[in-house]
């Protein structure tokens, strides 16, 4: 059977492409307060440090590090594939979530997180064409529980918005 060199090279090239990390990602990003759309409590700050290359289909790794209005810090991470299957959310050595992602595209992922007490963030991952910004966007549908990321019960939607340091 003869094949020829194109649909190869088309191959080759989509193959290569789904395993180049999205290195726009990688960096410091700060939650830019004044720009995002939170319900109480509002965090004093939170930074997350995705290492380099940055994010792909076969790597999405971060840390977060929250601060409260009374000082106190929370620290969460992740280091997992965008694969559609459940991967661990780890803070202080233990599981707290299990979290799915999906790369859409290179300035675009999604991601759904479950906690214990049965608690659902459903997140959209938005880059700026710049580069400089993200938008993470979620739709969180609480139990009657409460997790780090519950302000009450009940659904909620919030917006927060990343600057690249």
């Amino acid at each position: 059977m003869k094949v020829g060199l194109f649909p190869v090279m088309l191959l080759a090239s989509s193959l290569a492409g789904a395993q180049t990390p999205d290195s726009n990602w990688a960096g410091t990003w700060t939650l830019n307060v004044a720009n995002s759309r939170l319900l109480p409590p509002i965090p004093k700050s939170e930074a997350v440090v995705i290492p380099a290359p940055g994010w792909s289909a076969h790597a999405v790794k971060y840390t977060s590090t929250n601060t409260a209005v009374d000082d106190s810090s929370f620290k969460m991470s992740f280091d997992g594939v965008a694969d559609g299957l459940p991967h661990p959310v780890m803070s202080n050595g233990k599981e707290i979530a299990k979290s799915v992602w999906h790369r859409r595209s290179s300035h675009h992922y999604t991601a759904t997180f479950t906690y214990p007490d049965g608690t659902t963030v459903a997140v959209a991952i938005l880059m700026a064409p710049d580069g400089k910004r993200y938008t993470f966007q979620t739709h969180v549908t609480a139990s009657t529980g409460q997790t780090h990321v519950t302000a009450s019960t009940g659904s909620y939607n919030e917006t927060a918005v990343f600057d690249k340091e």
